[in-house]
C-alpha cells in the first residue's frame, strides 16, 4: 500500500511547535534518515498550516514514532505506531499495542 495517513494536526504556532515529523524506530533509536513520510501542510509566518502525516509505503513489523516538538520545552508530542495491513494501530517504543 502506498500513500497512508498516520496522523492529522490542525493549524499551529510554529514559532512555538516544530513541523509534525515521522521517523521508524531500529534497534530502539530514531531513524530519519530513511524519511518515511512526510507532512502535507505549509508554515507561513509564523502560521503552521492544518495538514496529515502520511506515510509513503507502510511496512509491517516497522514501528513508526511521530510527533511534534514544543520548543520551549514543556510538551513536546512523541506518539508511536505500527502498521497492520489495513491501518496504523497505536503503540508503545517496543511495538507492543496499547
Amino acid at each position: 500500500m502506498a500513500n497512508a495517513i498516520l496522523a492529522h494536526y490542525d493549524l499551529y504556532n510554529s514559532r512555538r511547535y516544530s513541523k509534525p515529523w515521522v521517523a521508524t524506530i531500529e534497534n530502539g533509536k530514531y531513524n530519519f534518515d530513511n524519511k518515511p513520510g512526510y507532512y502535507t501542510g505549509n508554515d507561513f509566518n509564523g502560521t503552521g498550516e492544518a495538514g496529515d502525516l502520511i506515510v509513503t509505503s507502510p511496512e509491517e513489523n516497522i514501528i513508526y514514532a511521530y510527533g511534534q516538538k514544543d520548543h520551549r520545552g514543556n510538551g513536546t508530542e512523541i506518539n508511536y505506531a505500527t502498521w497492520n495491513g489495513e491501518k496504523f494501530v497505536e503503540c508503545d517504543k517496543a511495538g507492543r499495542e496499547i
